[in-house]
């Protein structure tokens, strides 16, 4: 599993992933990490936003894991 990342983090991380592959398609692993690596991209940026304190607080918790409570 990968660590959730800022879009900033995404975008350079998915950058690498295509130039390392080319013109290759991609295999169905790689299309699944990337897929799991969009979903941690949208709980950072977007869904901090919305939702009620439990969901706050399992949001809270993805995007700042260092944080103990």
């Amino acid at each position: 599993m990968l660590k959730p990342m800022a879009p900033g983090e995404f975008c350079l991380w998915l950058r690498t992933v295509l130039q390392e592959q080319g013109a290759r398609p991609l295999t169905a692993m790689q299309v699944r990490l990337i897929r799991e690596a969009l979903s941690g991209v949208f709980r950072h940026d977007i869904d901090p936003r919305m939702g009620d304190a439990a969901h706050q607080a399992m949001l809270d918790k993805v995007h700042f894991p260092q944080r103990r409570g």
